[in-house]
């Protein structure tokens, strides 16, 4: 297996994205959606949720799980409160659509309320907060699905990891975006540290049968974040989420017994600004507040003071402008996606 990594454009990657799924079935405006969302995580860092899920997509295209002839669409239409019907389709084209029709409903009423009901794997929450920004929206995301993390005080998978997104327009027109699990590790990350072989931090996941382990191979649980106030977020967010809209997950999978959908549902907050008060008046607030947190004294060793977000969206411009470097091993998986759908892989940058 290849072991020195490979960078490739931004472009080219997106391009690739959107002929794999194409080549599975999917729609090229659907397509270019996903593709969006997919080389986002990998510009801004986030690679567990980038093309390496590719893997994973493919094969719930392949078993039914992901739709890919479904079409988002307004079950519940009000003026401040949506609720979307996904229909099993790609988690990224039911948010995105989600996403848009709150802020422009938020653009009317000052505040919507967007329930996805029934999507598969959102992929990185702050795309969707970061676009709710830049339509002038404060905003707060938050997304259930299967359970993979250790309820407090249990050893085995009870609650999903519930990542929460919170965003605000920023200064300079960069928003300041905040993107969390609640768990001490995101599932997805145990999954590329069991394709990379790197060890899981101490404290952060158990193996199936309850026991701490590093051992990535091994790490299959992780645990939650502050102990019981991550158990206590995520049980919350599925019910604010799933049970609020009719589309339990947890009681669905919990139980060992029989096959479990691959479902995930969201909330989606978007606040209009300048519903609350003049945009520019919010943005010299914002600039003054981060100029006072970045002003702070450092801690010993500390070189930068940053912003939730700044560090992601700094490597962002780096990767944009000299390609995203893929690990040997997550390159060699990408070949091989790319020979099994019968389409060209994009091309490594010299």
């Amino acid at each position: 297996m290849r072991a020195e990594p490979v960078r490739v454009r931004h472009t080219d990657l997106d391009a690739f994205v959107r002929a794999l799924l194409c080549a599975k079935g999917m729609r090229a405006d659907d397509a270019a959606t996903a593709a969006d969302v997919f080389v986002w995580a990998d510009l801004h860092g986030v690679t567990s949720h980038g093309v390496a899920w590719l893997p994973m997509t493919v094969k719930i295209i392949d078993d039914g799980s992901l739709n890919v002839h479904a079409r988002p669409h307004l079950a519940l239409d009000m003026p401040a409160r949506i609720v979307v019907e996904a229909d099993s389709a790609a988690g990224s084209i039911a948010m995105m659509f989600a996403t848009r029709a709150a802020c422009e409903r938020a653009a009317h009423a000052g505040v919507c309320i967007a329930s996805v009901r029934n999507c598969t794997h959102t992929g990185p929450i702050g795309r969707y907060a970061t676009l709710a920004a830049e339509s002038g929206c404060a905003a707060i995301v938050l997304v259930a699905g299967p359970p993979f993390m250790a309820y407090h005080g249990s050893r085995v998978a009870s609650l999903s990891t519930s990542p929460i997104a919170m965003a605000v327009p920023g200064p300079a027109g960069e928003p300041i975006v905040l993107d969390i699990a609640t768990s001490m590790i995101p599932f997805s990350k145990l999954r590329q540290a069991r394709v990379m072989g790197t060890p899981v931090p101490p404290g952060t996941a158990l193996t199936v049968d309850g026991r701490p382990t590093t051992d990535p191979a091994q790490a299959f649980v992780p645990l939650p974040i502050a102990g019981h106030k991550g158990s206590g977020l995520s049980l919350m967010t599925e019910l604010l989420t799933s049970v609020l809209v009719g589309n339990a997950i947890l009681t669905d999978h919990i139980p060992s017994d029989g096959a479990h959908r691959h479902t995930q549902n969201a909330l989606i907050v978007a606040m209009k600004v300048s519903a609350y008060r003049a945009d520019e008046a919010f943005a010299d607030d914002v600039a003054e507040l981060a100029s006072m947190i970045k002003g702070l004294p450092r801690a010993e060793g500390v070189d930068a003071i940053r912003l939730p977000g700044e560090q992601s969206a700094r490597l962002a411009r780096e990767r944009e402008a000299n390609g995203i470097p893929m690990p040997g091993p997550a390159w060699e998986t990408l070949l091989g996606v790319a020979r099994n759908a019968g389409v060209a892989p994009p091309p490594a940058m010299a």
